[in-house]
């Protein structure tokens, strides 16, 4: 993605390092940094460095925690968020992964929340509402099905009952809730189950019997071995440890119940933000998935992923439209596949490149140096070669020479692409210092750094540099510490094809008229850089001048923001005087009929637009089972808002007929939404034609709009 595109290469320096397995941690104050140590193996971290490592969770027992119930303000003053888990083993907590979706779930939360992240354990589920209630922990993250006195979040994920009995001797055993009527049957507290099997027994009530002390579930099964209960039923993730438990037989009941994190009553910062983050989390949960191939798998995909960072020069949000020198040619290269775009950007700049190693992304910029190729990795040919500069203060004695740096304290994150040039440097100046910054400070973020005096020195590449010199004059250049540095793209071994159709792009388009031409737009005039830099969410902290709004209703009617903002776009341009050629208005472009029945009086009003809009988005999702995964409501209601309800509802059972999951979109009832255009099969379907092809662009526009808001408030910390 860039060459002779001489800004091209506007990445904030790429890992080329392994991370070490061993190496020193962020200091955790500015005074724990005040002193660098004069070996790069010994380095400190950056002074004023506020990032929150969470990479092992601390673990205290319940017993032992004081009484002090706190709001998120509170929290945020501690740095801190207390998750209250079952483990009879404190130790196992420690590992940096937690073990259970919930527990990772929660570990995510705290990052997104920008806390520590400390575990209060239990030994048993029925004390976990009364410790929660008496302030010794924030929220209970441990797979809750029901949420007694405290208040459930949206929905984590989903889990199904299974019915636990003896295997009989003779007969059958019941395989279904309603086989239990007038049954003693053991639960185990906190638990859905005691609703269900109450609600399929009817008017002859089972026996409930909760499971008490350490070891619930063992002590319940012990009492289904001696005859003292007929039946279990048990959530199937608490079960599963159990699946191989002998002389018993296990059913799962496809009665699916909601998991939620919970929270104490009254707690309703928190709440809005545990729901905003679990919001997140459905329907950005694909980009967790792994996948691998070469051209051909993308394009059965349809679609490439490119990681990039999220900074002012590659990839940003300005007014709401995704921008940056990269971020274009990226588009540009997917659109000659024929292909859907996806940028992913990671939480730290060191994981850029594994990102496509592990097979969470396709391409990645790299700052290819001596030594960096490996096995796993293909690079491109380069499309540029960059200078890396030393960074000093606007106004300070330049650094003109090597030996000008003896005793001077250069910051760069341990991964960085800069970290050998600096230690061959070293070498001949022993008294050079090299110290760490943290690892999910981008180099635009040390440039800022050292213009505020908070660093002394930094490196970067000479092209980064120009384009933050287009609009800053606070940071000067100085020293060329290595010359020529080859800049590339990078893919797995898997993708030759990819490797060879990326350097027949970067040769007729990144080092051609179209390169030239983005170059001219983005850096040839530094005025408008500075204004556009200005606005980007990730310096202004918003997305647009709406946010306010979004962020209002949108807690209101249990939607997130960003994806309200993401909707705007689709439907405005976030413009409040936009009007379509069938009479809809406003930001969400409400239908005047639509508008009346929202109670909306005035649907040029922005306030008055959105909050019908969003209230009417939420209405959409809640009329889809809520057996149905969150992030495939969401989807069927934008579809719906686009096309109609009874269309997407006639899609979905042309999709069952089809055999496609009629409980999906992408890849199944999306393609039967397209085959509603067609004679065969509209004039079958209860409500006629449909424009098929518009709700599915719809959707997937609104899809990567909604993840490009969340990459972008995540780096600004305003998340929240």
């Amino acid at each position: 993605m860039r060459h002779s595109l001489l800004l091209f290469a506007v990445l904030c320096a790429c890992r080329t390092h392994p991370t070490p397995e061993a190496g020193p941690a962020a200091a955790p104050s500015p005074a724990a940094s005040a002193a660098p140590a004069t070996a790069a193996g010994d380095a400190t971290a950056a002074p004023g460095a506020s990032e929150v490592e969470n990479t092992e969770p601390a673990v205290t027992r319940a017993a032992d925690e004081p009484a002090a119930p706190r709001d998120l303000a509170a929290m945020r003053a501690a740095g801190e968020l207390r998750a209250l888990v079952v483990e009879s083993d404190p130790e196992a907590l420690r590992a940096a992964t937690a073990g259970t979706p919930d527990r990772e779930a929660a570990q995510r939360l705290a990052d997104t929340l920008g806390l520590r992240l400390r575990f209060i354990t239990l030994a048993g589920r029925a004390e976990l509402l009364p410790t929660l209630l008496a302030g010794k922990a924030d929220l209970i993250a441990d797979g809750l099905t029901v949420t007694g006195e405290a208040v459930a979040s949206k929905p984590l994920r989903h889990t199904d009952l299974v019915l636990v009995t003896l295997e009989p001797k003779k007969g059958r055993a019941p395989t279904r809730l309603a086989s239990l009527a007038g049954a003693k049957v053991g639960v185990l507290p906190m638990s859905g189950a005691t609703a269900a099997v109450q609600t399929a027994c009817g008017r002859k009530p089972a026996l409930i019997v909760e499971g008490a002390g350490s070891d619930e579930l063992d002590a319940l099964l012990a009492k289904l071995h001696s005859a003292e209960l007929d039946a279990l039923v048990v959530e199937a993730d608490l079960w599963q440890p159990y699946a191989d438990e002998a002389g018993v037989r296990a059913t799962p009941q496809g009665q699916p119940l909601d998991v939620h994190f919970a929270v104490a009553k009254g707690s309703n910062d928190l709440l809005a933000a545990v729901d905003n983050f679990v919001f997140e989390l459905t329907l950005t949960s694909h980009q967790g998935n792994v996948a691998k191939g070469d051209l051909d798998e993308m394009k059965k995909r349809h679609v490439v992923r490119v990681a990039m960072l999220n900074n002012a020069a590659s990839y940003f949000i300005y007014r709401g439209r995704e921008m940056g020198f990269q971020y274009e040619l990226a588009r540009l290269f997917a659109g000659r596949l024929g292909v859907r775009l996806q940028i992913v950007v990671p939480d730290k700049p060191a994981d850029l490149i594994d990102m496509v190693r592990h097979g969470l992304a396709d391409i990645a910029p790299l700052a290819t140096v001596a030594g960096s190729a490996t096995d796993d990795l293909l690079t491109t040919t380069p499309f540029i070669f960059a200078d890396q500069v030393l960074v000093q203060p606007k106004g300070a004695t330049p650094i003109t020479s090597v030996a000008e740096l003896a005793g001077k304290t250069v910051y760069v994150r341990q991964s960085s692409a800069y970290l050998d040039g600096l230690k061959a440097l070293q070498a001949q100046v022993p008294t050079l210092k090299i110290a760490w910054a943290p690892e999910d400070m981008e180099t635009e973020h040390l440039i800022d750094e050292v213009a505020k005096g908070k660093l002394p020195l930094t490196v970067c590449n000479s092209i980064l540099l120009a384009a933050e010199l287009t609009w800053r004059d606070d940071v000067q250049g100085t020293l060329v510490l290595n010359r020529h540095a080859p800049l590339a793209y990078a893919v797995r071994a898997d993708s030759p094809a990819l490797r060879d159709r990326l350097d027949k792009f970067v040769e007729r388009d990144a080092k051609g008229e179209v390169g030239r031409a983005l170059q001219a737009k983005y850096f040839a005039d530094p005025k408008r850089m500075k204004e556009v830099a200005a606005e980007s969410a990730t310096r202004s902290g918003r997305i647009c001048e709406w946010d306010e709004f979004a962020k209002k209703y949108g807690q209101r009617y249990d939607v997130d923001w960003r994806l309200v903002l993401a909707q705007m776009y689709q439907e405005s341009r976030f413009d409040p005087k936009a009007k379509s050629w069938v009479g809809a208005a406003g930001l969400l472009q409400l239908m005047p009929r639509t508008a009346r029945e929202l109670g909306v009086r005035n649907a040029w009003d922005p306030e008055q637009n959105i909050a019908g809009g969003v209230k009417y988005m939420a209405a959409l999702i809640e009329r889809f089972e809520p057996g149905i995964d969150t992030e495939q409501r969401v989807r069927f209601a934008l579809a719906s808002y686009n096309a109609g309800f009874e269309h997407v509802r006639d899609a979905r059972r042309l999709s069952a007929k089809k055999g496609w999951n009629a409980d999906r979109w992408f890849g199944n009832v999306e393609k039967a939404m397209v085959l509603l255009e067609k004679p065969q099969y509209f004039h079958k379907a209860r409500f006629g034609y449909c424009r098929g092809r518009e709700p599915v662009d719809y959707v997937s526009r609104i899809q990567s709009k909604y993840e490009a808001f969340v990459a972008a408030m995540s780096v600004t910390g305003a998340a929240q």
